[in-house]
């Protein structure tokens, strides 16, 4: 059904502070450690609606109130070996308690009546997570050095923007895990003209928490509703690191990415029958929404030398690829970028340490890609990134 255009109205605001202690031990001898206490207090107010029409007569609007606390105890340890050889552990604790209330504004944009309001009965988050890490590294010498770690992570749950009623607003979502293992080299070769590094991981995701807005039919032809579906993901990867500089006055730097993304467990719930039945799509196999599998850039740098009286010259060219990449998790092609590739130029000139004028052009090119994107059965919202800009940047260094 086409509508005549699409509002998105967001505000939000927030109040946030933290505390941090740390212990630690002087750094003198092979053996040392770090311990520590931490805290995070939020208080977030946001407002969020989407109307489906250029000239609404509805409202359809949700207020949210978060007051979040987080209290955290760590410490880590290390050890190192006179051969080269350092092995280190550390563990946390993390106490997350989050409290929502919400409140949903419905009907005639006159008269609005209050849909739910869960002020007086809020929905909690209260979970205590422990994280650890431990690894290794070898410095076999000035210019060769491997790492090898095991970490976990954690993110905690949350609750949803636009709930479609009151029990959803008070449901969390779970907790979101994680278990990476990496091992990488790095190394400086050529009097340290030349270095290279590189890594390569695998992560275990667990309760991967998605949310979609996508078509109810209980709440009519138009009506949409949000829902968070989780899931199970492995992501593998590798990254690399090349950075060359034969001579003073030019210089090139290369950086590629490997990405292996893709659900091993996930059903996603895409939309919802007039009697209120979920239309459910399997979603297992798919490739996690807004990772391209390779993203290559790299930098070009010419310069003068520093050490004239008028200053120096600096010029750079820049190229930054990316792969294709789904918007969504189910990858129907709806919500896809195609690959792209952006150019950006600039020539700077420094005065000295303190003073500099840069001029720059981006997205030379003029190529039009997408950054963004959602949509339904009834919309689709694209944003785009900026067509090809110039500009002039003046620099000063305060002392």
């Amino acid at each position: 059904m086409p509508v005549t255009g699409i509002q998105v109205f967001q505000v939000e605001g927030a109040d946030s502070y933290s505390a941090e202690t740390r212990l630690s031990s002087n750094g003198g001898g092979a053996f040392n450690w770090v311990a520590g206490l931490y805290y995070n207090h939020d208080d977030i107010r946001r407002e969020r609606e989407t109307q489906q029409s250029a000239t609404p007569t509805t409202i359809n609007r949700f207020f949210g109130e978060a007051t979040n606390n987080s209290y955290a105890a760590f410490g880590e340890a290390e050890y190192a070996f006179d051969f080269g050889l350092k092995l280190l552990a550390g563990g946390r604790y993390t106490k997350e308690k989050k409290v929502y209330r919400a409140k949903r504004l419905t009907g005639s944009l006159a008269a609005p009546t209050t849909s739910y309001d869960t002020a007086n009965s809020p929905g909690v988050f209260d979970d205590g997570i422990f994280t650890y890490r431990v690894g290794a590294n070898w410095r076999f010498n000035e210019n060769i050095f491997a790492f090898a770690t095991l970490s976990t992570g954690f993110k905690a749950g949350a609750f949803q923007e636009q709930p479609s009623s009151a029990a959803l607003a008070r449901v969390p979502t779970d907790p979101e895990r994680g278990t990476n293992y990496e091992i990488g080299l790095k190394t400086d070769w050529l009097d340290r003209r030349l270095r290279v590094n590189v890594s390569a991981f695998r992560m275990k995701y667990r309760d991967f928490q998605t949310a979609k807005v996508v078509p109810d039919a209980t709440q009519g032809p138009t009506g949409t509703r949000v829902t968070v579906d989780s899931g199970d993901a492995t992501i593998k990867g590798v990254e690399t690191e090349v950075i060359i500089a034969p001579a003073r006055w030019i210089d090139a730097t290369v950086r590629y990415t490997y990405l292996d993304p893709y659900f091993t467990d996930f059903v996603q719930t895409s939309a919802f029958l007039a009697d209120g039945s979920p239309v459910i799509t399997n979603g297992a196999g798919n490739r996690l929404s807004r990772t391209p599998k390779n993203a290559l850039a790299a930098d070009l740098g010419l310069q003068t030398s520093e050490d004239a009286d008028w200053g120096w010259l600096r010029a750079q060219v820049s190229m930054d690829y990316q792969s294709n990449i789904f918007d969504n998790n189910i990858n129907d092609f709806k919500e896809y970028r195609k690959p792209r590739t952006l150019w950006d130029a600039s020539l700077t000139y420094h005065l000295d340490d303190r003073f500099s004028v840069r001029v720059w052009g981006r997205n030379l090119t003029d190529k039009t890609y997408r950054i963004w994107q959602t949509g339904n059965a009834f919309y689709h919202y694209v944003q785009y990134g900026p067509p090809r800009q110039f500009g002039v940047t003046f620099n000063a260094a305060l002392r």
